[in-house]
């Protein structure tokens, strides 16, 4: 990696970090999850970076894949538990992060801890080499050890220019034959953990798409539409609500149906735990290097 391909994914990284702080700062019972969003993600793009994909707010069950919809009602509730998931790039450069934050109590600062330091026991093994069984080992032992389960498909995962996922990941549990980190990747590093089962499953569609080829629409919006992505976003994961501003709501939810048939936008869809147990998340991308750097911390 050069340096100015390194001193990209540090800026990105402080970024990132800069925004997740200030959308931790803002879960508040009350204050609506889109409010938090468009400060988390006003914050990245008046840093002079992109937003690497639709910041993620998901809830209790919710593990991962939700992002606020257009005029979104909700607001956060006592009680609940809250995962805080973005991601900023600067020239594709990614640096992604997340934490985990109670709104008003403390029910779940075992498990909220148990993720963070599954997060922190992984950061110490990483090194050019490392088998990436050991990481999932490590976090593996260290969520088990605190009473919690970690989730078996959900994962970490390495990162490459405009590729939020470049192929290598890194499971919260052992997984034998897994890939080695070489020196010059990044990787983003996710524990998870649950009073649950320990995995999660669909649940309904999410507002996130990724284009994933060209597909053939007639609806000119639609072709506008992915033209737009394929400059502002290219392989990166948006929003329905990024569009609505510019093509308008009706025409934007029309347009995203008819490319997602096409085969042009994959649509996320959003991940629930299967026995309905609360979830953790910890989460910081690091340059792998003989003396690694953690962009996030």
């Amino acid at each position: 990696m050069d340096e100015t391909t390194l001193e990209r994914y540090v800026r990105a990284g402080v970024i990132a970090r800069k925004a997740l702080d200030a959308a931790a700062g803002r879960v508040v019972e009350g204050v609506k999850l889109a409010d938090v969003v468009a400060e988390a993600e006003g914050i990245i793009k008046d840093s002079g970076a992109g937003v690497a994909f639709p910041m993620n707010i998901s809830i209790d069950a919710i593990a991962a894949h939700y992002t606020p919809i257009p005029d979104d009602p909700k607001v956060f509730e006592r009680g609940q538990v809250v995962k805080l998931d973005l991601g900023a790039h600067v020239d594709g450069c990614i640096a992604d992060t997340a934490t985990t934050v109670e709104v008003g109590t403390n029910d779940n600062t075992p498990m909220v801890n148990a993720s963070r330091e599954a997060l922190r026991a992984a950061i110490e093994l990483v090194q050019p080499g490392v088998r990436l069984e050991h990481v999932g080992k490590v976090i593996e032992d260290t969520i088990r050890d605190a009473g919690f389960s970690p989730i078996i498909n959900l994962t970490g995962h390495t990162m490459r220019s405009w590729e939020l996922h470049a192929g290598k990941s890194v499971y919260n549990v052992r997984r034998s034959g897994s890939a080695v980190l070489e020196k010059g990747e990044v990787v983003a590093i996710e524990p998870f953990a649950t009073n649950g089962e320990g995995r999660v499953g669909d649940s309904s569609l999410s507002d996130i798409y990724r284009i994933v080829g060209p597909g053939k629409v007639r609806m000119r919006t639609a072709r506008q539409i992915l033209d737009t992505v394929l400059k502002e976003y290219r392989t990166l994961p948006f929003a329905r609500r990024m569009l609505v501003k510019r093509f308008g709501l009706a025409q934007t939810t029309i347009a995203l149906k008819q490319l997602v048939v096409s085969r042009a936008l994959h649509n996320y869809s959003i991940l629930k735990e299967h026995g309905n147990g609360i979830v953790t998340q910890a989460e910081h991308t690091v340059v792998v290097l003989d003396d690694p750097i953690v962009t996030t911390a």
